[in-house]
């Protein structure tokens, strides 16, 4: 099953688009002449920037039909209303430019001589390029959303484990020790920009997920920037378990203050809670945690691991028919 987003086709720039179609439109010349030639150029032209616009349009998913997850996660990654004005204006530029063409043939049937075909061509050209120049905003708006939609994974209706916690924690290096998933790890924060997705199996015959999330500071919600509110959807989406990793060593940049200020809210969704500590050799120093963890070394990750798939495997039991 594809996620809603994945279809949705590369966003051209406006100039290059225009440009790569009249472009391909002077090829036509070599092989006809006079009028013929003139309205050939004109149709391919129109055709190829209208089909391109339309093709744009019709990629995106209908955000009245999205639902779950992917919805909350839709409106969390982009201004949805925002998008929609664009597709709007992006499916207007390409009736615009299909109506340019019709209206044109006459025009051209008409010349009397092939440089009267050539000057009418050249407006229709002209008239398509400030139509698609109108739409060029919404182009860089579709784009832009197109950036952050194609990388939201595609979710399954498996029973799922939500890691959470502040950034540069250590929440990636985890998804990484636990599953086979190879998310960005770097030394700065909000080095995850979006939902990731692992997988692990129990026993052979069972698969879970596990979801890395970008990095929650402690503030408000409405002063959240798009990554956190990804992660909030995700926490309230699709854990059915949330594994909290915190770093006491406070390396990460956040003390433990505003560490456990962020627990106390994941406090507040529906899931059971696993607090994990990213340092072994500091673990022992706080006390709610349930495991000590450096996520690099084998046996550590395992241990985690083995909660993990316990909490999960009893979701499974309950989900059972």
């Amino acid at each position: 099953m594809a996620t809603p987003f994945e279809r949705i086709p590369p966003v051209p720039e406006a100039d290059e688009m225009v440009d790569a179609a009249f472009a391909k439109a002077s090829r036509v010349s070599e092989t006809s002449s006079g009028v013929e030639s003139q309205q050939g150029m004109t149709n391919l032209a129109a055709n190829r920037v209208s089909s391109r616009l339309g093709q744009v349009v019709e990629g995106f998913p209908s955000f009245d039909r999205l639902e779950g997850f992917y919805l909350a996660v839709a409106h969390a990654a982009v201004d949805v209303d925002e998008v929609r004005q664009g597709l709007a204006r992006v499916d207007w530029a390409s009736e615009q430019v299909e109506r340019i063409a019709d209206e044109a043939q006459s025009e051209i049937a008409d010349s009397e001589t092939t440089d009267d075909a050539i000057a009418a061509r050249k407006r229709v050209f002209a008239r398509i390029s400030s139509v698609v120049e109108r739409v060029e905003d919404a182009l860089d708006t579709l784009r832009e959303a197109r950036e952050s939609l194609v990388h939201i994974p595609e979710v399954r209706d498996l029973p799922t484990a939500v890691l959470a916690g502040a950034p540069n924690v250590g929440k990636s290096t985890l998804l990484s020790a636990l599953t086979r998933a190879s998310p960005d790890v770097n030394e700065y924060p909000f080095t995850t920009k979006g939902i990731g997705m692992g997988h692990i199996e129990d026993e052979g015959y069972r698969t879970y997920q596990i979801v890395d999330t970008p990095g929650l500071l402690d503030r408000p919600a409405d002063e959240r920037n798009e990554m956190e509110a990804q992660a909030v959807e995700a926490l309230e989406h699709l854990a059915d378990l949330v594994v909290f990793v915190i770093d006491p060593s406070e390396t990460c940049g956040y003390t433990v203050e505003e560490q456990e200020a962020l627990l106390e809210e994941t406090r507040g969704f529906e899931a059971p809670l696993l607090i994990v500590s990213n340092k072994s050799d500091l673990g022992e120093e706080y006390e709610d945690a349930d495991v000590s963890l450096i996520a690099t070394e084998e046996g550590d990750a395992d241990a985690v691991r083995e909660l993990i798939v316990k909490e999960l495997r009893s979701v499974a039991d309950r989900q059972k028919p």
